[in-house]
């Protein structure tokens, strides 16, 4: 048993800690323990984003957005720590761009770099899942002539994005 571990560790297939949870569930599972392991787990607090400090930085998001507002920067990290999938991303791209908080020639790239520097605890997806996103956002839906973006479950994303995040009327921007 411990040569497979081993095994499993060195290969990379598993990490030390997450061989450690499971052998302590197996061993509270065995005790009928099961309800004190489940109650240790939840002692561990969830990180939560933080804005880089560094004014130095010339490539963090308060000086790519428009409004240069902190208060928008700390919003976008609070729905970020949920809304971490490409699409949800893309989404948050063209709320930026059609809000005019974020230059229409900022490359997606970029973007997502800032982000993931700005708010280090948070796991995004790589910049290629939001690329793809974006670029299929900004196409042009096959048979309907009207951008994607314009689909409705794309617009209420994206409208939820533009009231919830940025706290603007997404009516009267376009």
């Amino acid at each position: 048993m411990k040569t497979f571990l081993a095994r499993e560790v060195e290969d990379k297939r598993r990490s030390r800690k997450d061989l450690k949870e499971y052998l302590d569930y197996r061993m509270s599972v065995d005790n009928g323990n099961l309800a004190d392991w489940a109650l240790e787990g939840i002692d561990e607090s969830k990180p939560t984003a933080k804005i880089t400090e560094n004014a130095e930085l010339s490539h963090d998001l308060l000086s790519l957005l428009a409004s240069h507002g902190s208060e928008i920067v700390k919003r976008i990290g609070k729905w970020i720590e949920t809304h971490i999938r490409g699409v949800d991303i893309a989404h948050l791209y063209v709320a930026l761009v059609e809000s005019g908080e974020l230059d229409p020639s900022t490359p997606v790239k970029r973007f997502v770099e800032i982000l993931s520097a700005t708010f280090p605890e948070c796991k995004i997806v790589g910049e290629r899942q939001v690329q793809k996103s974006v670029n299929t956002l900004q196409d042009l839906s096959p048979n309907r002539k009207r951008f994607i973006k314009d689909e409705p479950e794309h617009r209420f994303a994206i409208d939820s994005i533009k009231t919830d995040v940025l706290r603007i009327d997404p009516d009267g921007v376009d």
